[in-house]
């Protein structure tokens, strides 16, 4: 959630108005102190988001290590119309918040290597960050987790859960319990990640690999590629 003033808070409108509607539901206590009372709980959950929240890469390191073979890189925004929104989501019962997606477009010895999203799912309240790498035929190079936010279910940060979707295609379940081994403690966070690599490969499809008929809107930016 943004403030005012445009800075990041690390909790989200839904954990405000339980601590308002909290408030209101002891309502005959002083009012100056239901205003102290929400101000310490607000602290509290402040502290206690910054002190689980960690980062581990940047979108841009995380795209070379789930395209290895690569030798460049090239930055872009990818942006889907309305139509296109609402046709995916029709089809597929997922969901497409997004206005705009943050791609990589990797090459070798000038020809295409793959393709690297960045994807944004929530867990059980906040966001997590992870990039998608995939070939040119479609399938899943590697998944990397760039931000973990929640204070359980890390686990899915491990290779030993990653490597689940090395291989997979738009076509497969992509599910938890299904084709997708459930991490006990983390099942939330299994489910996001599952849901965000399937959605990955959607937009692959829509973006790159010409499985749609309409083509998103591109707007491009030039990055540079880790000297080798």
């Amino acid at each position: 959630m943004d403030c005012l003033w445009g800075c990041h808070l690390p909790f989200s409108s839904r954990t405000i108005r339980d601590v308002l509607n909290k408030a209101r539901a002891r309502s005959l206590r002083p009012p100056r102190l239901q205003l102290l009372r929400i101000f310490a709980a607000l602290l509290l959950l402040t502290l206690s988001s910054a002190a689980t929240a960690e980062t581990f890469s940047t979108p841009a390191a995380a795209a070379r290590l789930a395209l290895p073979r690569a030798d460049s890189f090239r930055e872009e925004s990818r942006t889907l119309t309305p139509a296109q929104r609402d046709d995916l989501e029709s089809r597929t019962r997922l969901r497409f918040p997004e206005n705009s997606y943050r791609c990589f477009i990797a090459t070798r010895q000038q020809q295409a290597e793959g393709y690297a999203l960045v994807m944004n799912e929530v867990g059980k309240h906040e966001y997590i960050t992870f990039v998608v790498g995939i070939s040119p035929q479609g399938k899943v190079t590697g998944v990397i987790v760039t931000d973990f936010r929640e204070s359980r279910g890390g686990e899915v940060r491990e290779k030993r859960f990653l490597r689940q979707f090395q291989g997979k295609r738009a076509a497969d379940p992509l599910q938890v319990d299904s084709d997708i081994t459930n991490y006990t403690g983390a099942t939330l966070s299994s489910h996001a990640l599952a849901r965000g690599v399937r959605k990955a490969l959607l937009l692959a499809g829509l973006f790159y690999l010409h499985n749609a008929v309409a083509q998103p809107e591109r707007h491009e930016q030039k990055v540079k590629a880790k000297p080798r």
